[in-house]
This record gives structure tokens, C-alpha cells and sequence, in this order.
């Protein structure tokens, strides 16, 4: 099974929009609206205003940071980099600009460069909590397990409170076979943040993998409870209930996997959700149920 990973803009919300510059009145307003915009999550109003304070201050290193956080919460992360790109050209030593700079990157696959962006960003600022915690997703990407789990311990040091942080190294250590490690980091994220649906789902992954099938049910029970939508759950939930003999829950839970996998667009997703509604078939066809 594999883990979820909370990719960083998906679940964390873009850095604190950067203050004011004093520059002329009109270009003020332009950035002030844009502000104002972007709090009520109007990213395209945003965006237009953002851009009338660059034309009237192009050399404002913030109105480009800004209007690349808007673009990039509008999906559109090559405007985004382009944007940070700026910010950064303006104001070279801006650690959140590489920060969201490589976490754009990053969403676009572009591996090496987003973790050049991350390494930048600590060099400016060793304290910056965002930066360790997506280096350490773009190690783990990289497959340096070891590194990734160095990279999120040292996000917990800076922000003890950080429960993606948690349930990441959580999942590194169950890569590496530190199961018991692993456990504890989900129990903590979920301690932290107890609506995190991807923590009890990966909690529950665990616990199928040390055959606690009762244990696992009851965590992708919640996880499924915070987040309908996620598909995995009820294919996990499916395999449990098959291997704990419960065949009328298991192939409701396969079927509604299938049903979200198709809805989602995950054709992987759905011939995997078939596949395993084949071995749970040949399973009870074994026991004669």
C-alpha cells in the first residue's frame, strides 16, 4: 500500500503576504486591494491588482511575491516561478521567495531545481520552518529516506506544533522498517491535528502491515469520515475487511473505491481497486463463502 504524501500548497498554506511598501499612494492601494483580495481567497481579483502595483512600482520585490502566491493558489505554477523568480531577482535575499519558488517546482516535477530553491532558502534563513519541512519532502522524493527524516525532525525542533511534519517522518521511518518510530509520529500528528485524514490513513496502512486488521478498519473508518472523497481508504478498508472475513463490507468498500477512482481520473487506482476485488473474490471462493 502505498502511503499518501501531503504534497506542501495542497495542505499548507501559502507564507504570510509580505508587508507594505511605502512607495507611491496609487501603486499603495493597488497592493493594499490585492491584499485584501487574496485574504478572501479571490485569487484572480488578486492577481489584477497585484499587477496594476507592479505597473506602477516594478522594481516592488513584494507585488511579484504576492501575485506569484495568487497565481500559484489559481494553479498556474509557471506564472508562479516567473513571479518568485522576480521577487527573488529584486530581492536576492528573500529565503520565502526560493521556499515558494522550489515548492512550485517541485509540483511541476521539477526535482533538482526545487531542491537548489530549498537548500537556497535554509543558507538565507536556517530557521525557516518551511523550508527544512519541503526539503525534506523533496529528499524523500529523491529516495534519501535518512535525509528526509533529518530534514523533518529539524521542522518539529523549529515548530513543534507542525503535524504534517509528524506524519511525513512518520511515513519515512515505516519505509525504513521503524515501525514503532512510524506509529508514535502518526499518534502525534493526529494528537495535533485530530481532523488529519491522511495521518489516520497512513496510521491505518501501518497497522494492516502489522496484520492489526480491527485496528486498521477503525483508523480508515476515520479517515474516511474526515475525507469521503479518499478513495484509498475504502480500498484499504475493503482489503481489511476481506482479510478479517467480512465479504459484504469488503466488496460495498471495493466498489466504492472503483466508483472514486473513476470519478478522480486514477486509472491506476481503479484497476488496482479491481484487482483486489479479484483476490477477495478467490479468497472466500477458498473459504466457500
Amino acid at each position: 500500500m502505498n502511503a499518501l504524501k501531503l504534497k506542501t500548497l495542497a495542505l499548507v498554506a501559502l507564507l504570510l503576504l509580505a508587508p507594505l511598501h511605502a512607495f507611491a499612494q496609487t501603486g499603495k492601494e493597488a497592493f493594499e486591494k490585492g491584499n485584501r483580495a487574496y485574504e478572501q481567497k479571490q485569487y484572480s481579483e488578486a492577481v489584477k491588482h497585484y499587477t496594476q502595483a507592479i505597473e506602477l512600482n516594478p522594481q516592488d520585490a513584494d507585488a511579484y511575491y504576492n501575485r506569484g502566491n495568487a497565481k500559484d493558489d489559481l494553479g498556474d505554477k509557471a506564472g508562479a516561478i516567473d513571479d518568485f523568480t522576480q521577487a527573488i531577482h529584486l530581492d536576492p535575499q528573500d529565503a520565502s521567495a526560493y521556499v515558494n519558488r522550489g515548492i512550485a517546482k517541485a509540483q511541476l516535477l521539477y526535482k533538482t531545481g526545487a531542491f537548489a530553491d530549498l537548500e537556497k532558502a535554509i543558507q538565507l534563513n536556517p530557521q525557516h520552518t518551511n523550508a527544512y519541512y519541503n526539503r525534506g519532502l523533496a529528499k524523500d522524493d529523491l529516495g534519501d529516506k535518512t535525509g528526509a527524516i533529518q530534514d523533518y525532525t529539524k521542522a518539529i525542533q523549529l515548530n513543534p506544533q507542525l503535524a504534517k511534519a509528524y506524519m511525513n517522518r512518520g511515513i519515512a521511518k515505516s519505509d525504513l522498517g521503524d515501525k514503532t518510530g512510524a506509529i508514535q509520529d502518526y499518534n502525534k500528528a493526529i494528537q495535533l491535528d485530530p481532523k488529519h485524514a491522511n495521518a489516520y490513513y497512513n496510521r491505518g496502512n501501518l497497522k494492516h502491515a502489522l496484520s492489526d486488521h480491527i485496528a486498521a478498519i477503525q483508523d480508515y473508518n476515520k479517515a474516511i469520515q474526515l475525507n469521503p472523497q479518499l478513495a484509498k481508504a475504502y480500498m484499504n478498508r475493503g482489503i481489511a475487511k476481506a482479510r478479517s472475513g467480512y465479504k459484504t463490507g469488503a466488496f460495498a468498500d471495493l466498489e466504492k473505491a472503483k466508483q472514486l477512482f473513476v470519478e478522480q481520473g486514477d486509472m491506476n487506482g481503479y484497476k488496482d481497486a479491481i484487482r483486489n476485488k479479484n483476490v477477495a473474490s478467490n479468497q472466500f471462493a477458498r473459504q466457500g463463502k
